[in-house]
């Protein structure tokens, strides 16, 4: 399987079973300029620094090429608002964190019977100016993540092996509510 660009836990790939590449990539920086109205002779420009960058890109999703367009809209819809790095080629491309603004969904092949059998889905990011704010170690996971017990805050191995203490004999909150 080749791996041609990932973000977040989706991926571009071109194997045996499915064609999901890339169609197209634009990226763009620009710098943020603010108008003077000085008529001292003073530059009538001040650059302020650069806007944050965007990212678009364009893939075609169908079922001969082994996804379902449809199904493949609804997984990029759940990820708008999400954060990550954009890689392509197992390298960072871009702005270190690009957040999902939107996503655009355009069926070209329809059947007889009303499903969509080919679709591009276009994809726009922008680059996230405020990831500072957040702490350094705070990871965002996507909500369909399955957390491994080691990984799972209040997560103890040696649980099972603890000792019960003869004071701690009251019904949990739980079993209390049932009974009640």
């Amino acid at each position: 399987m080749s791996i041609q660009a990932s973000w977040l836990d989706k991926k571009w790939t071109i194997d045996i079973n499915a064609v999901n590449g890339l169609d197209n990539l634009s990226i763009k920086k620009e710098l943020d300029v603010e108008e003077n109205d000085s008529k001292d002779g003073q530059n009538p420009t001040n650059t302020k620094g650069y806007k944050p960058q965007g990212l678009t890109t364009t893939h075609k999703v169908s079922f001969a090429a082994g996804t379902n367009p449809r199904q493949e809209y609804k997984a990029w819809q759940e990820r708008v608002g999400k954060r990550a790095g954009f890689h392509i080629n197992g390298t960072r491309f871009g702005p270190p964190v690009l957040i999902l603004d939107k996503v655009e969904f355009k069926a070209s092949h329809i059947s007889n019977t009303g499903q969509i059998l080919e679709a591009d889905i276009t994809l726009t990011f922008s680059e996230d100016v405020n990831q500072a704010k957040a702490p350094a170690a705070a990871v965002e996971l996507y909500f369909g993540d399955i957390a491994v017990p080691e990984t799972t805050p209040g997560y103890n191995p040696n649980a099972a092996q603890t000792v019960k203490s003869a004071y701690n004999v009251r019904p949990s909150a739980s079993a209390a509510a049932e009974k009640s």
